[in-house]
């Protein structure tokens, strides 16, 4: 599928598998996972191809609009690549919901952390 352009069921008759086996194998955690690290691989080989294409894009003299789209496109291309990296990063955390105040006042909740379990003591 990523590097044939196959569509699903295409990609599937090509690897022995039924349509419905791969569709099934896409939803798996690891199987989504690889592929699209596949298409992460796809998307940073061919970077520099569609730079290229839009840099002749601007360059050529017969489609202002198309000139003006290139230079926009390209700019965003700079912008992306310097606000978010390649790779989106999670960190763990908490979030915290502020409520509006109940009718009465809730007892207070002490809550201790401790690696792999949590406690609570009133």
């Amino acid at each position: 599928m990523v590097w044939d352009g196959l569509k699903r069921d295409d990609a599937a008759t090509k690897a022995g598998l039924k349509p419905h086996a791969l569709y099934v194998a896409l939803r798996k955690p690891h199987v989504k996972a690889f592929y699209l690290a596949e298409l992460d691989v796809l998307r940073t080989s061919e970077r520099a191809r569609n730079i290229l294409a839009l840099t002749e894009v601007r360059d050529q003299t017969d489609n202002k609009m198309a000139r003006v789209a290139a230079v926009k496109a390209l700019e965003q291309l700079s912008d992306d690549d310097n606000a978010s990296g390649s790779t989106a990063s999670h960190s763990p955390g908490v979030v915290i919901q502020i409520l509006a105040a109940p009718a009465r006042p809730m007892p207070a909740v002490h809550i201790e952390a401790s690696h792999n379990h949590i406690t609570e003591n009133e």
